[in-house]
């Protein structure tokens, strides 16, 4: 059970380290803000991530 803490642990502390990392203004998985909101949000006709109050919102809640 210890085990299963820790990964479900480390998961959410990896995506809370990519939400902070957009947060900042990252722009990974794409290769602009573009390409980037496009393939993280999902929606089509998206031109731009959400703002960085939004990604740290995300990180505080996790």
């Amino acid at each position: 059970m210890i085990i299963l803490a820790l990964i479900i642990s480390l998961v959410l502390l990896l995506i809370t380290t990519l939400h902070v990392y957009w947060g900042i203004g990252g722009i990974w998985p794409g290769t602009d803000q573009a390409s980037c909101a496009r393939a993280v949000v999902g929606f089509r006709g998206i031109d731009e991530m959400p703002s960085s109050f939004a990604s740290f919102a995300v990180a505080a809640c996790l």
